[in-house]
């Protein structure tokens, strides 16, 4: 039926795939590239340096300060904190509901506060919102033992079938 009808009709036919063309040419300049929606996650990071400190430093001097100054902002969930050589971590999570653009300038209020009571070679606190966008598309990573093993295994086998061969003509 539709091959008659083409052959019998190429103007139409033409027209009709003009049509299909001009319209996904222009779905395809009208679509939008976000692959995730708008979210708003509750969650902010507080990274702060202090160079050449121990963690036990960083801890008594950065990390302990800020948890104190962070427990008592408004509609936080939980504060947890990682101490490390020379950097101070500390996680804030919010409720759900939380509006994060006021919960950002509380949490940069309490920190100006804060700054006076580091240490001289503690740097100033950097805070990050977490956002969906940060977060990569793929990770890829690649194993160097997976490969040796198939390595060592191949030449385990060539050497296997080699000492075959050479027993073989021996045995002649």
């Amino acid at each position: 039926m539709i091959p008659k009808y083409s052959v019998k009709r190429p103007y139409t036919v033409l027209v009709a795939v003009v049509l299909v063309i001009v319209l996904g040419v222009v779905s395809l300049t009208r679509m939008t590239t976000d692959l995730l929606p708008a979210m708003n996650l509750p969650y902010v990071i507080v990274v702060t340096t202090d160079v050449g400190a121990s963690p036990e430093e960083v801890e008594k001097d950065v990390t302990s300060p800020i948890e104190a100054a962070m427990a008592t902002t408004s509609n936080i969930n939980n504060v947890s904190s990682m101490s490390y050589d020379n950097y101070s971590m500390v996680i804030l999570e919010y409720e759900q509901s939380t509006n994060m653009d006021s919960a950002m300038i509380e949490i940069q209020q309490q920190l100006d506060q804060l700054t006076g009571q580091f240490p001289d070679s503690a740097g100033s606190p950097v805070i990050m919102q977490i956002d969906p966008d940060m977060m990569p598309v793929m990770i890829a990573s690649a194993d160097v033992m997976v490969w040796i093993r198939q390595r060592y295994l191949i030449m385990w086998t060539m050497n296997y079938y080699h000492c075959l061969r050479v027993s073989r003509v021996w045995h002649l």
